[in-house]
């Protein structure tokens, strides 16, 4: 069990962490593998020096041993058993009081415990920084649990937020006003920007960076973006049907819908109903997939020109949605039926 002693002493050794911290962060990575595809030794780097824990893994995909480094030195070697059982743990320098305590709570987190569990012993810790931070390597949502000093703590926020994006959401107000922290989250899950300060949501750049990564994530933006042309066409262009988002002036926009639709064609349906009547549109998208022509205009539908087309492209799951005179039409029925067929 841990010592309540320690958990006292870490109150004041908090120096620095955000330099480790990033210094974890940018470590380069290498993995040597066996014949048979599994792991054989996995190495981490920090400007070409070794950093980080070595691990050393049997063909069988165990652990072997571990050799932990700091600044190029080896601090700690792990020993295991043949079923990857921890049973020696060899020290190559004094550890401290707060090394021991950390080498501690990472074994117990790296036992793979549950993620109720992780939240528990957070929660019985909410203001020990160590212990969250160490927690939040595993599960980084288990800052719902902490002090709400630490929700403002912004090296615990970010650690979370680099982890799992959605993590945002239990960070103090004053980090979701945060450009910094709020771009961090949402490029790391685009999801997270639904957390973020209204204020925010009105930010070119924090939004932009979340609909590069799904258009359909303009429904969440503010409405002054959803009318700026060059931030609404990155959204469509990602995500065809984010045109349901859009101001209604840019569903009028020829070359926004054409955007769209070439991207998904089910984007026709949020176009505006004069481009549902436009030829040009219609067969950008019954060409792609007939089903399509379910969201034209009922003009194009006894169009033999549109509906051969969609019909070439999709049989039958592009017929049913033509006009009833050319359904009985011989050569919209045979190049539907030769597409049922396989002709």
């Amino acid at each position: 069990m841990l010592k309540r002693r320690n958990i006292r002493l870490l109150n004041g050794l908090m120096n620095n962490r955000m330099i480790r911290f990033l210094k974890q962060i940018f470590l380069r990575k290498e993995f040597e593998y066996y014949d048979n595809g599994f792991v054989k030794v996995f190495r981490s780097f920090f400007r070409n020096v070794p950093e980080g824990k070595w691990k050393y893994y049997k063909p069988d995909g165990t652990i072997e041993r571990i050799l932990e480094y700091s600044n190029g030195s080896v601090v700690v070697e792990y020993f295991y058993t043949h079923d990857g059982l921890l049973y020696q743990k060899k020290w190559y320098s004094s550890p401290t009081r707060v090394e021991v305590f950390k080498s501690e709570i990472r074994e117990y987190f790296s036992s793979r415990p549950t993620i109720e569990h992780i939240n528990e012993y957070v929660g019985n810790n909410p203001t020990n920084k160590v212990v969250v931070l160490l927690a939040i390597e595993f599960e980084p949502k288990c800052i719902k649990y902490v002090d709400e000093s630490l929700k403002k703590d912004k090296e615990v926020v970010l650690a979370a937020v680099s982890k799992n994006g959605m993590a945002l959401k239990y960070a103090d107000e004053s980090l979701k006003k945060d450009k910094d922290f709020v771009l961090a989250a949402v490029t790391q899950n685009v999801n997270a920007l639904k957390y973020a300060d209204e204020f925010l949501k009105k930010d070119k750049e924090v939004v932009l960076a979340a609909v590069t990564n799904n258009g359909f994530h303009l429904e969440d933006v503010d409405e002054s973006l959803k009318k700026d042309k060059d931030f609404v066409f990155a959204a469509v262009t990602q995500n065809g049907t984010a045109l349901e988002y859009a101001d209604e002036s840019l569903k009028k926009d020829k070359d926004f819908v054409l955007a769209a639709v070439t991207q998904n064609v089910t984007a026709l349906e949020y176009a505006d109903e004069s481009l549902k009547k436009d030829k040009e549109v219609v067969l950008a998208a019954v060409t792609q997939h007939g089903s399509a022509l379910e969201y034209a205009d009922e003009s194009l539908k006894k169009d033999k020109e549109v509906v051969l087309a969609a019909v070439t492209q999709s049989g039958i799951l592009a017929l049913k949605y033509a006009d009833e005179s050319l359904k009985k039409d011989k050569e919209v029925v045979l190049a539907s039926d030769a597409i049922v067929i396989g002709f």
